[in-house]
């Protein structure tokens, strides 16, 4: 136990049972050692990209399990009691794509990519579509995707 400066889990700690996880976390993390989760996150505010979720969630059912996005990590950290004050940042994380890469990103979201093939490539075609004709996507080689990274971090307690 306590041997490792610091615990970072990227785009998977919703994943988790949280009280278990953290627990399991604390016990190999030193006092003062850091823990860092991080999501990327779609920038909702762009039309396309709402048409994104509502064209992926909608046809496929959509997340199968809670969206990190819709808890509070620091009352989940806090909850836990071995860690100290909660800090998280929003920071750009747009880049640029295409159409191929935005049907390439779709496929390897978990529930997409579990999906039933048919379903699958339903989905695909659909979202094929929507770059096809939104007005910020249609007709372009290269456009950028709307994205932020989510961080949030805490210390072990002494």
């Amino acid at each position: 136990g306590d041997s490792t400066d610091a615990v970072t889990v990227a785009q998977a700690f919703h994943w988790f049972d949280p009280h278990p996880a953290l627990a399991e976390i604390a016990r190999v993390l030193r006092p003062g050692g850091v823990l860092l989760m991080c999501w990327n996150v779609r920038d909702e505010s762009v039309p396309w990209v709402t048409g994104w979720t509502d064209t992926v969630h909608g046809m496929s059912g959509g997340r199968p399990f809670s969206d990190h996005r819709e808890r509070d990590w620091a009352d989940v950290i806090n909850e836990d009691g071995g860690y100290g004050e909660v800090s998280s940042r929003r920071i750009a994380n747009s880049f640029e794509t295409s159409r191929a890469g935005v049907i390439e990103r779709t496929r390897s979201t978990s529930f997409v990519a579990a999906a039933e093939p048919a379903l699958r490539e339903a989905v695909l075609a659909a979202v094929g579509e929507l770059i096809d004709h939104d007005p910020d996507t249609a007709g372009r080689e290269v456009f950028e995707f709307p994205n932020h990274c989510d961080v949030w971090w805490c210390h072990r307690h002494p």
